[in-house]
């Protein structure tokens, strides 16, 4: 609908109830699209990958896994 063609009043309703609509959509798909990126750069998941990005030159997650072992056997004893 282009708005340069509202005559009456119902026709501005209408037109009205579409911008907010879109609104809603597009609001909705910000929100889920923040979600995403919220989850794909939370701690953890920038430590895992920069462990994997840095575990091309050293064995970081060897090492780090070798680290947990020790900590969890000197916490169990």
């Amino acid at each position: 609908m282009k708005y340069s063609d509202i005559k009456t009043m119902d026709e501005l309703d209408k037109a009205r109830l579409h911008v907010k609509s879109r609104l809603v959509q597009e609001d909705k798909l910000v929100k889920d699209s923040l979600l995403g990126i919220r989850q794909a750069y939370s701690p953890s998941n920038l430590l895992v990958s920069g462990l994997r990005s840095a575990s091309t030159v050293f064995p970081f997650d060897r090492i780090l896994l070798s680290l947990v072992r020790r900590t969890r056997s000197l916490l169990l004893k």
